[in-house]
């Protein structure tokens, strides 16, 4: 791999952790797991519906399960970037 080659698969590589570390919470449980299957175990963990209630965005699901947000989000944000 060429140095040019070797500074552009690192920059997409730390672009794509940027994104990771920045989750949206507003985005529904089917697209985050979709886009993140490593994201399963946190909303098992936290006790939220990923079958039916998959259509609701983190933060609603949350809601809905009575759990806290922000919690949710930062454990899925370390599920994905770990």
């Amino acid at each position: 791999m060429t140095n040019d080659n070797a500074a552009r698969a690192q920059a997409r590589m730390s672009e794509d952790l940027a994104e990771r570390a920045s989750l949206d919470c507003s985005l529904s449980v089917n697209v985050i797991l979709a886009r993140y299957p490593s994201t399963l175990p946190v909303f098992n963990r936290f006790g939220l519906d990923t079958c039916c209630g998959g259509a609701l965005s983190v933060a609603d699901a949350a809601r809905a399960a009575d759990v806290d947000a922000q919690a949710l989000c930062g454990a899925l944000t370390d599920a994905i970037v770990a």
